[in-house]
């Protein structure tokens, strides 16, 4: 650790060197560009050995068993929708099934500008959580795009 803060610090010193401000002074530190070139190949050496590792630690306790946890009633809901060539900010939804929620999600499609994809709870919704995946952008082509939006949803145990 104490070698590769050394090696940046001396990056960083070499990098300072090259500024304008030391122009005058260049010729007193050789050839810069090739000292970085040196100097980067050396961090480069280092980030590949392996670390020396420390002393074993002491056994800790047992811990409490935790809850049998996992997930279940697992489903994948998609929804295809065609973005016509406006330009208009659109969206796309794709809802999970009534007591499920979204634990992931995303979108497939070309020409498409999406600028946003996330999970999003129903407005008026006693959920908590998340219930559904949105997308919003536009569609920057001439011709009108299929867009796929999926939400991936589960029961949390």
């Amino acid at each position: 650790m104490k070698r590769r803060v050394r090696i940046w610090g001396s990056l960083v010193l070499v990098a300072a060197l090259a500024t304008p401000a030391f122009a005058d002074h260049q010729p007193e530190f050789g050839n810069l560009k090739q000292k970085v070139k040196n100097l980067k190949k050396r961090v480069a050496a280092l980030e590949q050995t392996d670390p020396v590792p420390g002393p074993k630690g002491e056994k800790g306790d047992k811990g409490e068993p935790g809850d049998p946890g996992g997930v279940s009633g697992y489903a994948r809901v998609s929804t295809v929708t065609t973005w016509p060539s406006s330009g208009q900010h659109l969206r796309a939804h794709a809802y999970c099934p009534p007591g499920l929620r979204v634990v992931g999600g995303g979108y497939a499609g070309n020409g498409n500008d999406v600028r946003k994809s996330r999970p999003k709870t129903v407005p008026g919704s006693i959920n908590p959580f998340a219930d559904l995946w949105t997308i919003g952008g536009r569609n920057r082509t001439s011709q009108d795009r299929p867009v796929v939006v999926y939400a991936i949803c589960a029961e949390a145990a």
